[in-house]
């Protein structure tokens, strides 16, 4: 309980916006602290026997709040405006997380892919999206939920059902926001078609095979149907591309862009074509996409780059335990669980960023050190319990 207590004593500087936004009552609030500060210091899995080992706060009393929805989009939200400074360059993103899961009556169990293992196998699915400061790389989650099970009659997809989660996901999203990124599973026309729908940019991989035109801008016949295309794209023929040269000094790529037709979006497209000739004799290349046509093809590399922040722990913490840190999602019926991943741990670093702040040096402190002294307080006081 002092140990609990002493946590506590960290937490009380509860920042303004999520406190009046109304989201959460004072009891909440304060089940919310303990549960975000219990985290950090728990052994072993973290479950609500477990977390009741290490807080005041009893089993029955962590069931009982998990047994009612939360709105953690809201409060993800408010969080996520303090920790981006408003002069940095903000995307969305969108990635998908395998969960292994034994049984047969959870909610949600089905054949999934599993990119650990290269191949699908039988679990649960999250879907996360992502608010990502590209000047700082740091992504901070705002929205998770279970992708649902699609029966194999029906005319829906999983896409739809990321289309779902974006589209109650959209309002929420910073207004600085203007671009959605995601892998190459996302590079199909129904999900490009969605994202424009919702107001959004969508920016993606292609295939090493697209299929690409260039585009036909000289001059017409005076009769039949104009000329708009102007040869298949080559990509061993790069005399149509606009070079950017080398996008870092210390890499080894070169950045060449321009505008073509895609067949499959059947939609002009922005593409961005990255050679890496670290070793000349093989030479490795991407594609990567934008429905902006304006965008700089520098900025659209950047912004694809930075996507992989929602995907690993960048190592800017001292110990390992918090690079693999944690984050509650969304819970759905018969579904009361807590998923803990080194992929989706923003959500405890953005609420850390408006609760965990401290007077003096650790307020006025940039956003990764504060979470880092927090947490470097924390695991001295787990190492003091042994």
């Amino acid at each position: 309980v002092n140990r609990t207590n002493h946590l506590n004593s960290y937490a009380v500087y509860h920042t303004g916006p999520a406190s009046q936004s109304g989201l959460f009552s004072k009891p909440r609030r304060q089940f919310l602290i303990t549960v975000f500060a219990t985290i950090y210091v728990v052994c072993g899995k973290v479950n609500f026997t477990n977390l009741s080992r290490y807080s005041e706060l009893s089993e029955r009393t962590y069931r009982r709040h998990f047994d009612e929805p939360y709105a953690f989009m809201g409060l993800n939200r408010e969080t996520i405006a303090l920790a981006i400074a408003p002069t940095h360059v903000q995307v969305s993103a969108i990635d998908a997380s395998f969960v292994p899961k034994s049984g047969k009556a959870t909610y949600g169990l089905d054949a999934f892919h599993n990119g650990k293992a290269g191949r699908s196998e039988r679990g649960l699915e999250i879907s996360m999206i992502a608010v990502v400061d590209v000047d700082s790389t740091i992504g901070y989650t705002l929205s998770v939920q279970q992708t649902p099970v699609i029966e194999k009659a029906s005319e829906r997809t999983r896409v739809d059902a990321y289309l779902d989660h974006l589209r109650s996901t959209a309002a929420a999203l910073p207004v600085a926001v203007r671009h959605l990124v995601g892998d190459g599973f996302y590079s199909k026309r129904k999900w490009v078609d969605g994202v424009l729908e919702v107001g959004l940019e969508a920016i993606g991989k292609l295939r090493h095979d697209a299929n690409l035109k260039y585009l036909y801008d000289g001059p017409q016949k005076k009769k039949g149907a104009r000329r708009k295309y102007d040869g298949k794209v080559n990509l061993a023929e790069r005399s149509r591309w606009r070079a950017h040269g080398k996008v870092d000094p210390e890499v080894d790529t070169y950045l060449y862009n321009a505008i073509v037709w895609s067949v499959s979006l059947k939609r002009k497209i922005q593409v961005v074509y990255l050679i890496n000739c670290k070793h000349p004799e093989r030479p490795c290349f991407a594609l990567l996409f934008s429905t902006d046509l304006e965008l700089d093809p520098v900025q659209l590399y950047r912004a694809y780059k930075a996507r992989f922040q929602v995907e690993m722990c960048q190592p800017q913490y001292p110990h390992k335990q918090l690079a693999a840190a944690a984050e509650v999602v969304y819970l759905k019926a018969g579904f009361w669980a807590f998923i803990f991943s080194y992929k989706v741990r923003n959500r405890l670093l953005s609420f850390t960023s408006a609760c965990f702040r401290g007077p003096g040096d650790v307020r006025s402190a940039p956003f990764p050190v504060q979470a880092q002294n927090f947490a470097c307080r924390a695991l001295s006081m787990r190492a003091q319990s042994f």
